[in-house]
């Protein structure tokens, strides 16, 4: 779905099996149903509050510039790939989620548990290539 200023809401029967990509719908307050197959979740530039409770495991997720999301769903165990960048409102991953690759940029409420760091391979915060899991930026 993109370019859809004026959008609000998506059917509440809608769902996404393998990708779901979403640009440009700053109004767009709710996101499909994905199934459990999913693979990509890509959200720029919309007003969506939440991704769904009932993703586990995907390849990869990326937030850009989603002022209102506030968390990553407590269901949410296992990311390849996740970006997160633009969300000034995102406080909160859950401490059991295990990424390979993190990268956060602009996220300023953002706090990354140590747990989440030390299970990850590389951890990027504003630029800066995070080392070790005792959050020491090097």
């Amino acid at each position: 779905i993109e370019d859809c200023p004026k959008l609000e809401e998506l059917p509440k029967d809608m769902l996404v099996n393998k990708s779901a990509f979403i640009f440009n719908c700053s109004k767009l307050k709710n996101y499909p149903k994905l199934l459990p197959e999913v693979e990509n979740i890509t959200s720029f530039n919309t007003g969506v509050f939440e991704l769904p409770d009932n993703i586990k495991s995907v390849g990869s997720i990326t937030i850009d510039r989603s002022p209102n999301i506030t968390h990553l769903p407590n269901s949410l165990q296992e990311v390849e790939i996740l970006h997160l960048a633009g969300c000034p409102n995102l406080t909160t991953i859950p401490k059991h989620l295990k990424v390979w690759d993190l990268v956060v940029f602009k996220c300023p409420k953002l706090i990354i548990p140590d747990e989440v760091i030390e299970r990850s391979e590389e951890v990027w915060v504003d630029g800066e290539y995070i080392k070790t899991y005792t959050n020491e930026i090097n």
